[in-house]
């Protein structure tokens, strides 16, 4: 409630690559006060400049944290690239392999960890807001006259906390000293990256089972149900297990 948080996304790995040297500017707007949208709507300069961190920020933080330095290795790393023989074409399709990776890595880990977002140039928070206020969130190149990449936005009211779906109705199936966790994720792809499933012998004390998030790499283009299963063995048959 005290602060907003403006995560970017560039759309295509070319675009990713280009903004990542140039930067973006990102202003904010103040569309609506008091439920009044305002005639002269007051503009904020937030970032004319924004950009990954310089190398030497991450370097503390690579040594403590998985997710930053997947971060620092798709937007630094030189050996980010798959092995091929030697031939133009090859050359070119891993050229083109390799920096969709980094891409797609980089947008992965800023899902997965705010530190990994920030360091990377992909989430901003502006904490100078109003609960009786609206804003319209512009972000473009920083160079804008030479890149034709089309700018995002977003509107944002204030005075609304966002309250995301939970995981519902998880399932359980049990055999001979495992468990097999389920849970339907068809309609959470817009709030949720990944998932912690805990444990608990107890019922008060839970522990994680995995310890890299579990995410879903496929999604349903016919209409129908996409679940998770995660498995998970069973010191016993005849112990009571909780799981969340």
């Amino acid at each position: 409630q005290d602060s907003i948080v403006i995560r970017l996304a560039p759309a295509t790995p070319l675009t990713w690559q280009a903004l990542n040297r140039v930067g973006y500017r990102i202003e904010r707007y103040t569309v609506l006060r008091n439920s009044v949208v305002l005639v002269d709507k007051p503009r904020i300069m937030l970032e004319q400049n924004f950009k990954p961190a310089p190398k030497e920020a991450w370097i503390p933080l690579i040594e403590v944290n998985d997710l930053v330095a997947i971060s620092a290795q798709a937007i630094f790393g030189e050996d980010f690239k798959l092995n091929s023989n030697s031939s133009s074409i090859l050359d070119v399709v891993n050229n083109v392999t390799e920096l969709e990776s980094r891409h797609s890595f980089c947008l992965y880990a800023s899902d997965l960890s705010p530190v990994a977002a920030a360091l990377s140039g992909l989430r901003l928070v502006d904490k100078n807001i109003k609960a009786n206020e609206g804003y319209l969130y512009k972000i473009y190149p920083a160079v804008p006259q030479e890149y034709s990449i089309e700018e995002g936005f977003v509107y944002v009211d204030a005075g609304r906390v966002l309250n995301v779906s939970k995981p519902m109705n998880p399932l359980v199936d049990f055999g001979d000293r495992i468990a097999t966790i389920s849970w339907d994720c068809t309609n959470l792809a817009s709030f949720y990256s990944g998932y912690f499933i805990e444990k608990s012998l107890d019922g008060k004390t839970y522990t994680r089972i995995n310890k890299i998030p579990i995410t879903p790499v496929t999604t349903k283009d016919d209409g129908g149900s996409l679940y998770i299963l995660k498995n998970d063995s069973l010191a016993s048959n005849d112990q009571e297990v909780y799981y969340r």
